[in-house]
């Protein structure tokens, strides 16, 4: 009676917390009780009682401010967490049964070590528990789906973006000026929930979930990650865009192409290429441009072989759009400029010799020398070609169909 005493204790402490300073202390007592009690011996239910104490009362991101804008928490805060993850961290190893799928739902919060309230201890913390947890891969899949994508995420973001249905589905009406998702945080219920902790939930959705479970319930995933990349706080727009970078990586190409999906995202991602300096400072231009370039080219691989005019279009539109009209914005930024030429190689060895079609001709020093060179190189190959007895003719006859530009350098092979 003196243990089960002792549990009851500790979860009317943890109940009477009303502030930080009260959860702290709470948090405190309730570890260095329960290093002294012989939890394995103690009911379930008031074990798994005293688990729902703790994640309602001292796990609660939602107290943080909402508008994504701080970047670190307070030692107190980050305190809080890791001694009330180490207090589930104990209960749970006298469950016979998992946690309750609420107090999961709050794990996920804490597995981000860069959220304000977290730390590298207590993501540690977090995951630990939730691979302990979920080590079933049908309870994780159903965990992923039912708890967090239906029951967690979808009431937060179903009226969020006009650019899928309610049911995740592109929609095909047309898309309105102004984002839908351009309101204020009072009015976003994803962030009255606690925006970064809703974060977080959704970047383990996506991180603990393979290609199968990606083409079965894509819809359900895309809601939440176009109202994120589309966000007027950079810093949500930012994480949204780490976490879409995944998200595109995994899902099928197939998904991508015959939904819409592709294009939804393309459209959805390509106006954050433009937020430069000085609308937008410096910092927060570069933390936007790697994930949102990074997304974009990852879309164009994406494609299908058979579709390799539809990957060179969008990595045309990319060049234009975003690099080229970058740097007009933004030329006198040597970080910004960085970023763009970084990208820039990427895209120009995918394109290979198409990224030509962006030169533009207005210095025409030197192209003669140049010109000279690759017709005395395409010399050269054909008399090895010949030497080696190699008829390829056809294969750079189709390649001239395509590349009309070309046809100079090859001439000789096309007398032939």
């Amino acid at each position: 009676m003196a243990d089960k005493s002792a549990l009851d204790d500790i979860t009317e402490i943890i109940n009477a917390t009303h502030d930080e300073p009260s959860r702290r202390d709470a948090s405190l007592a309730a570890l260095a009780q329960l290093e002294g009690v012989e939890l394995r011996s103690q009911p379930q239910e008031a074990l798994q009682q005293l688990a729902q104490s703790v994640s309602e009362k001292l796990l609660q991101p939602q107290l943080l401010p909402t508008d994504g804008s701080s970047k670190t928490g307070d030692a107190t805060s980050v305190l809080i967490g890791e001694t009330a993850l180490s207090c589930l961290t104990a209960i749970s190893s006298a469950l016979q049964e998992a946690l309750d799928g609420e107090v999961l739902v709050v794990l996920l919060a804490y597995t981000n070590p860069s959220s304000p309230y977290a730390s590298d201890r207590a993501a540690e913390l977090a995951n630990s528990l939730l691979s302990n947890q979920l080590a079933d891969d049908d309870k994780l899949t159903h965990f992923i789906v039912e708890v967090v994508l239906k029951g967690t995420l979808r009431p937060l973001f179903s009226k969020s973006t006009s650019r899928v249905t309610s049911s995740g589905r592109p929609s095909h009406l047309e898309q309105p000026a102004k984002s839908a998702t351009a309101t204020t945080d009072g009015e976003a219920p994803w962030k009255q929930a606690g925006g970064i902790a809703t974060m977080a939930r959704l970047q383990w959705a996506v991180k603990a979930s393979n290609e199968a479970l990606i083409r079965a319930h894509w819809p359900l995933f895309a809601p939440p990650l176009l109202t994120v990349v589309e966000d007027t706080s950079t810093v949500y727009r930012a994480y949204g865009l780490e976490i879409l970078d995944m998200f595109v990586a995994k899902c099928p190409a197939e998904i991508l192409q015959s939904t819409g999906l592709h294009a939804i995202i393309e459209d959805a991602v390509f106006p954050t290429l433009m937020f430069l300096p000085s609308l937008t400072p410096e910092d927060e231009s570069i933390s936007l441009l790697h994930p949102a370039y990074r997304t974009l080219i990852c879309l164009a691989e994406r494609n299908h072989s058979k579709q390799e005019e539809k990957s060179r279009r969008s990595l045309d539109r990319l060049v234009r759009g975003g690099i080229i009209a970058g740097y007009h914005h933004a030329s006198q930024y040597p970080r910004i400029v960085e970023v763009l030429m970084a990208y820039t190689a990427t895209i120009v060895n995918h394109l290979g010799l198409s990224a030509s079609r962006h030169l533009e001709a207005r210095d025409t020093h030197g192209c003669e020398e140049i010109s000279q060179q690759l017709i005395a190189i395409s010399n050269g190959l054909q008399q090895i070609w010949k030497q080696s007895q190699l008829d390829l003719s056809p294969r750079l006859s189709e390649l001239m169909a395509r590349r009309p530009q070309l046809a100079e350098l090859f001439a000789g092979i096309q007398a032939q």
